[in-house]
């Protein structure tokens, strides 16, 4: 009886230190997915800044082109 007890003790301090296990490895993923997420947020704007330059830079060198066939008569 004493040894039955004894493997039962031994079986509940294995759970509970599962249970701290399992719960260290879900706060690392959440603060892992956290800091993606950040970094996903930040790469969205600057893509959006680069889109916009370049949509700025087009503008510019349309208006260029226009200007040089308005001057070459065309």
């Amino acid at each position: 009886m004493e040894e039955l007890q004894e493997s039962i003790n031994d079986l509940e301090k294995e759970n509970e230190l599962l249970k701290t296990y399992k719960l260290h490895i879900s706060v690392f993923c959440m603060t892992h997915e956290q800091q993606w997420k950040s970094k996903e947020q930040q790469l969205k704007l600057q893509i959006a800044e680069l889109e916009m330059a370049i949509k700025s830079d087009l503008a510019d060198k349309n208006e260029i082109l226009d200007k040089i066939k308005v001057e070459r008569g065309g």
